[in-house]
């Protein structure tokens, strides 16, 4: 340790430490090794490429005035791919490799197929409305089917007219008060009459109504099987069509 000069007074330099110090700084000074002379840089003697000339007091030597470089290796830099620090030799090489318009061309791909899953998905809340819309007014083409569509529209016209029919009947023959007893035992009697015809009649009729509504579930089953089949083959094609249109764009681009 070196001792500052402001630090030394006479009271200190009578010190035994003060003395202690200077003896060892001249054991220190004792044990250095002599100086060697500074190296002077002369012009060279000969003009030539990697030769220089040196001369060191009483020595001279020729040596190489391009010194070569030590390659000192260089600290791998981490490259950031997809927020991920990429630190080993392979993964630096692909990293690399990955280019700026390899990843435009990847982004575009991703693109499309996303403007391509919402095309194709409008297209089908499309064609759902649409087959809405032709199921309010679906046209039969069968002749078969319609005569039988017919034949209960028919049925139940035939139906409601004569429950109307009588209920006229009903209601005019109660309607009038001025009967005499015998009348209305008689009238009691038409009616009762009346009524066992009503249930004859209505147990063979409640058998043809059941027949005619199983009928109609069949035909009405046959008829959304057919339209859900040209509803599947229109939504194919329309799917189809679509896609090409798409990638058409896709390979103008």
């Amino acid at each position: 340790m070196k001792i500052r000069d402001t630090m030394i007074n006479d009271a200190f330099k009578k010190s035994a430490r003060y003395k202690y110090y200077k003896a060892k700084k001249a054991e220190s000074e004792k044990a250095k090794p002599a100086k060697e002379p500074e190296e002077q840089h002369v012009s060279p003697v000969k003009s030539r490429q990697g030769k220089g000339y040196m001369r060191s007091g009483d020595q001279e030597a020729n040596f190489p005035s391009l010194f070569k470089k030590n390659d000192v290796s260089r600290k791998t830099r981490s490259l950031i791919v997809a927020d991920n620090i990429v630190e080993e030799q392979a993964n630096v090489e692909l990293a690399k490799s990955l280019s700026i318009e390899e990843q435009r061309h990847q982004q575009h791909a991703i693109m499309t197929q996303l403007t391509i899953d919402r095309q194709i998905k409008k297209d089908v809340e499309d064609t759902y409305a649409e087959w809405g819309q032709k199921l309010k007014g679906l046209e039969v083409k069968d002749t078969c089917i319609q005569s039988l569509l017919d034949l209960r529209k028919g049925s139940k016209a035939s139906r409601l007219e004569s429950l109307k029919q009588m209920k006229q009947a009903t209601a005019g023959e109660g309607s009038s008060a001025a009967h005499n007893k015998y009348y209305e035992f008689e009238n009691i009697s038409a009616i009762d009459s009346d009524a066992h015809e009503v249930l004859y009649v209505q147990t063979p009729m409640k058998k043809k109504m059941l027949k005619l509504l199983i009928l109609t579930i069949i035909i009405w089953t046959y008829l959304m099987i057919i339209h859900k089949e040209m509803m599947l083959q229109d939504l194919e094609c329309s799917c189809i069509t679509s896609l090409q249109n798409h990638s058409n764009l896709h390979i103008s681009v």
